[in-house]
């Protein structure tokens, strides 16, 4: 839903497309408008604007600014990017490769890492990074956004995180088939739910490029059974997606396998960042340049973690 709650957008498979609806901002009623103010298709079927990178999409997200609406799509292991009409809520998407993202070679799209299978995407509330989570590459995409809602993946291994460390991207562990992810609003952390591990992985954010790490001390994952680097949870069999609460100080992870809700508190982090420091560390990952963790840097130990609570079964 459009943070404006007039506007809700479903990510249809079958359909190969983004299905735009109006929405009665008293009754919740939903309308659909004709025509492509009211959906973007794969070449354009079914009356819909055309649009590309469309080939199975599966998760939807859309900017806090309103400005913008994010879908993966697994067939074409891509991220389309479009532009919202805050009047209407129609969408349109560019076609000089600026609105779409891809693993592999679509006409109308640039390369990117970290796609192959992607399978969620979610925009930090700060509007500063979308994420990507792919099932089949088993990575977590960084892009950075930019003014009208473009994207550039950060420069090496700050531009993905992936089981094994594959594509160049930074390693983690126990992050296998993701089908999860979620920002916090405090921006300190993006939380991972990977069936293929029975686990949720615990991400660092710098709040300053978007670049994401993981720890290696135990608090970076937790996992059904024993696995070295990681904590040993409960209930996380299948684990298979993940929200977190309004006040950033609850984590909920819905387990498949086990036919349960992992439940985990979590400590919110307070940030004071100098308003120069996102650009020059920005500047710096572009260039290929290293990056040091300021002060502000989430570091173990610090705010951002969480502990496993029991779980709900269901």
């Amino acid at each position: 839903m459009s943070p404006d709650g007039r506007n809700v957008y479903v990510a249809s498979s079958t359909s190969n497309a983004i299905a735009a609806f109006r929405r009665n901002p008293i009754s919740g009623r939903l309308a659909q408008a004709p025509g492509p103010a009211g959906c973007i298709s794969a070449g354009g079927a079914d009356g819909c604007a055309s649009g590309l990178g469309l080939d199975g999409p599966n998760s939807v997200a859309v900017s806090a600014d309103g400005k913008n609406v994010y879908a993966t799509s697994f067939g074409s292991s891509s991220l389309a990017i479009f532009t919202r009409d805050p009047s209407t809520g129609a969408l349109t998407q560019a076609t000089d490769g600026t609105g779409c993202l891809a693993a592999g070679s679509i006409p109308g799209c640039t390369s990117a890492r970290g796609l192959e299978g992607a399978d969620v995407v979610a925009v930090s509330d700060d509007g500063r990074n979308v994420y990507t989570g792919s099932f089949r590459g088993s990575t977590v995409a960084v892009f950075a956004r930019y003014y009208g809602g473009a994207l550039t993946q950060l420069f090496g291994t700050g531009g993905c995180i992936s089981e094994g460390g594959s594509d160049g991207c930074a390693t983690a562990v126990a992050m296998s088939s993701i089908e999860g992810l979620a920002v916090s609003s405090d921006g300190a952390n993006v939380y991972v739910a990977a069936p293929g591990s029975n686990a949720v992985d615990v991400l660092a954010r710098d709040p300053d490029t978007g670049q994401l790490t993981q720890a290696t001390d135990g608090s970076g994952c937790f996992v059904n059974a024993s696995l070295a680097g990681c904590t040993t949870g409960r209930q996380l069999g299948g684990a298979d997606a993940v929200a977190i609460s309004p006040d950033d100080k609850s984590v909920y992870v819905p387990a498949s396998l086990t036919n349960s809700v992992a439940n985990f508190s979590r400590t919110p982090v307070e940030r004071t960042a100098r308003p120069d420091q996102r650009n020059d560390r920005m500047r710096d990952l572009r260039a290929g340049g290293r990056v040091h963790a300021g002060p502000n840097a989430h570091l173990p130990g610090r705010p951002g973690r969480f502990a496993p609570m029991a779980p709900t079964s269901t």
